[in-house]
């Protein structure tokens, strides 16, 4: 009995402990919000986000009753349909209410604007221009690429000049090489070959959330236990260095890389267009494979190339001005040998081309942004 009471006493003090911290971080609050002359909008403010916390917390608790409530058809309702009924008979205003978004797939809830409904609207938002701020030596404009209803990713709106493209932390970066074209024009072209070296492969690849840009691949590795040292993953390996790309990073993003992977491309793709079969998968099994096949047919067979993957009028996609470039880098290998990488190509193809030597293709001077919303 002594020794329970001596627990609720050691409990009750932990408690009051707490509670003179928050009493403390709460009176610094205060003591700042009257010395800035502003204590009635500072309280505004906070009572307009606890409401809108409120809001999303409840939103969200209805939008898992819908699930339930439809499958014993207790509902006709839409899930937002459903959602939005019942917080206005919670006594939520209409005002508040009308922001709201839900995704009718997937449950989740957000605002006006946000990754849910950036995600459930690709039309109205995929290829939009934001104003996103960043200190590189670049002049491009940035437009909203993805979004996983989590997060949010940008791309640049165009090449970005070589000067422009970064070195590792080993001071390097890829060579320039100009190359002139069938009509007469040139292009400015980049090859991995100046950087391979400064990378392992695979294992330079350590952050997991990198590595789900390519999952099919490092599924794959798993699978066979095994890892990669080819020259194609090398040079992977610079174009998710977020060291390396960082002064593309701004104050909101979490990370910046040297351009969108195969699947992260073909996911924002068919959410803007669902007709599309388009699909992309590491489909070896043995020690054999080196990257990524594609098919535009679900029943088709797996290749290395599609011809016309892509909508050429959508310059989200396909760049189709020759002089800037003749194709932009994936960030994912091709199953086509030890130094392919998959492209995107100035005619809408999906195809590949080798890294070090062979073919000057435009470096992917795409770089994506990841956002929290």
């Amino acid at each position: 009995m002594k020794e329970k009471q001596k627990r609720v006493k050691g409990i009750s003090l932990i408690v009051l402990i707490v509670t003179i911290v928050v009493i403390i971080i709460l009176s610094s609050i205060a003591i700042i919000s009257v010395a800035n002359n502003k204590p009635v909008e500072i309280a505004k403010e906070v009572t307009e986000l606890h409401n809108k916390s409120v809001l999303l917390e409840s939103a969200g608790v209805l939008s898992a009753e819908w699930k339930t409530d439809s499958l014993l058809e207790k509902t006709a309702l839409s899930r937002n349909e459903y959602v939005k009924k019942k917080l206005e008979e919670q006594g939520f205003t209409e005002e508040q209410i009308r922001d709201i978004v839900v995704s009718e797939q997937t449950g989740r809830v957000g605002e006006k604007g946000g990754a849910v409904d950036i995600a459930n609207n690709p039309d109205k938002y995929y290829g939009k221009v934001v104003d996103y701020r960043e200190n590189s030596e670049s002049d491009v404009e940035w437009k909203i690429f993805y979004s996983d209803e989590s997060n949010i990713y940008l791309i640049a709106g165009d090449y970005i000049p070589y000067v422009a493209v970064p070195t590792n932390l080993k001071g390097h970066r890829p060579a320039e090489v100009v190359t002139g074209s069938n009509d007469n024009q040139y292009t400015s072209d980049i090859q991995f070959a100046g950087i391979l070296e400064d990378y392992t492969g695979s294992e330079s690849i350590t952050d997991v959330k990198l590595q789900n840009l390519n999952s099919s691949y490092f599924a794959y590795l798993r699978l066979i236990n095994n890892k990669r040292e080819n020259d194609s993953i090398k040079a992977v390996a610079y174009m998710l260095d977020t060291d390396a790309w960082k002064v593309f990073k701004g104050d909101n993003a979490e990370y910046a890389i040297g351009g969108p992977t195969s699947e992260l491309f073909i996911k924002s793709y068919r959410q803007k267009y669902p007709q599309s079969a388009l699909e992309c998968k590491v489909v070896g099994v043995n020690d054999e494979t080196n990257g990524y096949r594609y098919r535009n047919d679900s029943s088709g067979i797996w290749n290395t190339y599609v011809a016309s993957a892509f909508d050429t009028s959508d310059s989200l996609y396909v760049i189709t001005d020759k002089i800037k470039g003749t194709a932009m880098w994936l960030a994912s290998t091709s199953d086509t040998g030890r130094d392919g990488l998959s492209v995107i190509n100035c005619t809408g193809g999906l195809s590949y081309a080798h890294c070090r030597g062979g073919i000057g293709v435009r470096f992917s001077t795409y770089c994506l942004f990841k956002f929290y919303c």
